[in-house]
């Protein structure tokens, strides 16, 4: 198969694409993580009632 880098068999295509999802998963694991053990914030929902103090609608 023709790539911008010159020719690439199939099967090295698959295999890319393999190690890509693998490397996707873990991201997406370790963003879930990181987004689990932050906190929750006890602010307003918008930034206009954050300035004024009122409470959100």
């Amino acid at each position: 198969m023709a790539t911008a880098d010159g020719w690439v068999s199939e099967f090295e295509i698959g295999i890319r694409s393999a190690m890509d999802r693998e490397e996707s998963k873990k991201t997406s694991d370790r963003m879930l993580a990181v987004r689990a053990a932050r906190p929750r914030r006890a602010y307003p929902e918008s930034r206009d009632d954050a300035r004024t103090g009122s409470p959100g609608t």
